[in-house]
């Protein structure tokens, strides 16, 4: 099915919500935020809070059903398990706090459920911390940005950055994860599970608790360590790729791990938007300077050897970049920001269109990872205020 420019976003976007509302979830193996049941609920949320359709309204009141039902029940979707806002509590308190917040449901039944959450994840916030675990969507630095968007009580976010500083000088390393997991170990220099991660959470704590010297310096310090880390030599198709995936200690070497995707979660383009924000909080004009050259030369990459994109995906495909140049535009106001926008959103709603006759299937409903709804979002427009979000930028 072929669709004018004019007539597509919102006719193919009405073509994909009658699947999603129609799917059965007794299918979705997940519950959580980014790739299960929460995840749809707030996909939902956003298309009632624009419609004011109620047929949205009760799809989330019965998956919320659901996913509570599994909790009181213990099943091995309980979201209680785990803390974080990647796969658990954070995640939920995350979605109820915002239904709260838009009386879609009542403050007394659930004002308690979420005090034992908010509990829950401070608790094994504190616990990652002092097991020199420090992913953000997966771990404590999420669950700082989860306190940092939802809680009144000020007291947990400080408690958690004076946990985090005290590391640093426990173990004479800055924010290296002990794991055995590829993708956080080590010095992760990424946004989903790594240092871009730890920035963008301080740069919101300053925003919203005032400048101080030592989360200054710790923003700063992180940011210069990914710079002297950075490759000014590594091309390819005569285009720079600076910036390492990780860096992590073996036999008392740094072993260093670089690829060539342009991504939401962990390449160059992640790491300009960053540095230009923390450039102008620190008013440091070299970061400044070298974020704009860094991502003015991403606007380059297109190709599938310069980009590794192949999807319409969130975390490895065109939403995330529409969605990442969009956020730099905003406070760059290159140019050239904003047709990489264009082009990459062009991209998206071409991917959307040739997977139209395809059947709903359990990926499908991922929001971050592999599925349609994080893309579909963006490709609306709806990630401009959405609090969700500003989690991820």
């Amino acid at each position: 099915m072929i669709f004018s420019k004019e007539k597509n976003i919102s006719t193919l976007t009405d073509a994909y919500n009658e699947k999603i509302l129609s799917f059965n979830y007794s299918k979705l193996s997940d519950n959580d935020l980014f790739k299960g049941k929460l995840g749809v609920i707030h996909y939902l949320l956003s298309f009632y809070e624009h419609s004011q359709d109620d047929i949205y309204l009760d799809k989330i009141s019965e998956l919320l059903e659901n996913i509570l039902s599994d909790i009181q029940n213990n099943t091995k979707k309980n979201l209680l398990n785990d803390s974080t806002l990647l796969s658990g509590a954070a995640g939920l308190g995350f979605i109820l706090k915002d239904l709260l917040h838009q009386q879609l449901i009542d403050e007394e039944d659930f004002t308690e459920q979420t005090n034992i959450i908010d509990e829950l994840i401070f608790e094994n916030t504190l616990k990652f911390i002092s097991e020199e675990y420090f992913d953000y969507l997966g771990g404590p630095i999420g669950n700082l940005q989860y306190f940092l968007s939802w809680d009144g009580n000020t007291e947990r976010s400080h408690t958690i950055i004076e946990h985090l500083e005290n590391s640093i000088w426990k173990t004479g390393k800055l924010f290296y994860t002990q794991s055995e997991n590829f993708f956080t170990q080590g010095y992760n220099f990424g946004l989903k599970h790594g240092h871009l991660g730890i920035v963008k959470t301080y740069i919101d704590y300053i925003q919203k608790y005032g400048e101080n010297q030592q989360t200054l310096f710790t923003v700063e310090r992180l940011l210069q360590n990914m710079i002297d880390h950075l490759n000014h030599d590594y091309k390819v198709q005569g285009i720079h790729i600076y910036k390492y995936y990780s860096l992590y200690e073996e036999n008392e070497n740094l072993i260093k791990r670089q690829n060539n995707r342009l991504c939401w979660c962990n390449s160059d383009l992640t790491f300009a938007y960053f540095l230009l924000k923390g450039g102008i909080l620190l008013n440091n004009k070299n970061f400044i300077q070298l974020a704009k050259k860094i991502g003015t030369e991403t606007t380059k990459r297109k190709s599938f050897e310069t980009t590794g994109i192949e999807s319409h995906h969130f975390c490895h495909g065109t939403s995330g970049i529409a969605f990442l140049y969009d956020a730099l535009y905003k406070i760059d106001n290159n140019p050239e920001y904003e047709k990489a926008h264009n082009y990459w959103l062009t991209r998206t709603r071409e991917y959307l269109e040739e997977e139209l006759h395809q059947e709903m299937c359990e990926t499908d409903l991922s929001w971050l990872f592999g599925g349609k709804l994080g893309a579909l979002l963006v490709l609306n427009g709806m990630h401009t205020e959405n609090k969700l979000f500003k989690t991820l930028i």
